[in-house]
């Protein structure tokens, strides 16, 4: 069965708000904090989130899943711009025009308990992505490109890259982004997210044996909102649409048993404060 997905979530915000607490990136969240009296003191962010995604990768059916997460940076920082998609990163290395940080995500993976078609289809187990993000501010809080390269835990589930572009706008308390985005995977991810062993397809019986490549896995775009209710409180709301494309696409499992069309939606609440504790 799927594991719940709170505990992963809960895992990598606490990594987040650990691994280098001075530069935790608050993703979606925009410029706006709650002030402490002292400038060594620390800003910390609550959030509560709310997402809306297909059950797989290819899948056509969609699942809600809600989860806490939280992040803190100090006083004196000013707070860092994040797309809602990012993986959970931390930066280690700050100037105006690049960061450069770890990064993990956690990928939910595939379960034929979930969904009565995936009946005869090997599970793929859920695993954590560590790996390494870049961020280019050829404009700075208006233009970024990001980049992440990961790798799941598990020795076969590869390499994964995703990279987008944002555009941003300010609009007195309300912050407007929009962009395109890509992924890619190395032919072992392709493999274990869009293969079908001979085993599979005979019990199956609906999808055929099918070995793809590596290469690009999808094309699309994200957009958010996000709006400073105070200095403490905001709220973002952001969608996004994925295409897969080349082999991902091909791919009997998505087109006998999914849908290429991946949309997401998600909202995000975030109380911050002051804390000089620490």
């Amino acid at each position: 069965m799927r594991p719940v997905g709170i505990l992963p979530a809960l895992l990598l915000s606490m990594l987040a708000g650990h691994a280098d607490p001075s530069n935790a990136a608050d993703p979606g969240v925009a410029a706006a904090q709650a002030p402490v009296p002292e400038a060594d003191g620390w800003i910390i962010t609550l959030k509560g989130n709310v997402s809306l995604s297909t059950t797989w990768d290819g899948a056509k059916t969609y699942g809600a899943e809600g989860y806490p997460s939280f992040s803190f940076r100090r006083a004196n920082q000013p707070a860092i711009w994040g797309a809602p998609d990012d993986g959970f990163g931390i930066s280690v290395y700050d100037s105006p025009f690049f960061s450069i940080g770890p990064v993990a995500r956690y990928n939910s993976g595939r379960y034929r308990a979930d969904e009565k078609k995936l009946f005869g289809i090997r599970d793929v187990p859920w695993t954590l992505e560590p790996g390494m993000f870049v961020d280019f501010w050829p404009i700075p809080d208006t233009l970024r490109a990001h980049v992440e390269l990961r790798h799941g835990l598990n020795s076969n589930n590869g390499f994964v890259a995703d990279a987008g572009v944002d555009y941003l706008m300010h609009v007195g308390q309300t912050t407007f982004a929009l962009g395109p985005r890509l992924g890619l995977g190395d032919q072992d991810l392709m493999r274990k997210e869009f293969g079908v062993t001979p085993t599979d397809a005979l019990q199956n019986g609906i999808v055929t044996p099918f070995k793809p490549g590596g290469g690009l896995r999808s094309a699309g775009v994200a957009t958010s909102v996000t709006y400073d209710l105070s200095q403490a409180w905001s709220t973002t709301v952001y969608g996004g649409y994925d295409r897969l494309v080349a082999d991902a696409a091909k791919s009997p499992l998505v087109r006998k048993l999914g849908s290429p069309d991946q949309f997401r939606a998600g909202l995000t609440v975030s109380y911050s404060f002051g804390f000089s504790g620490f």
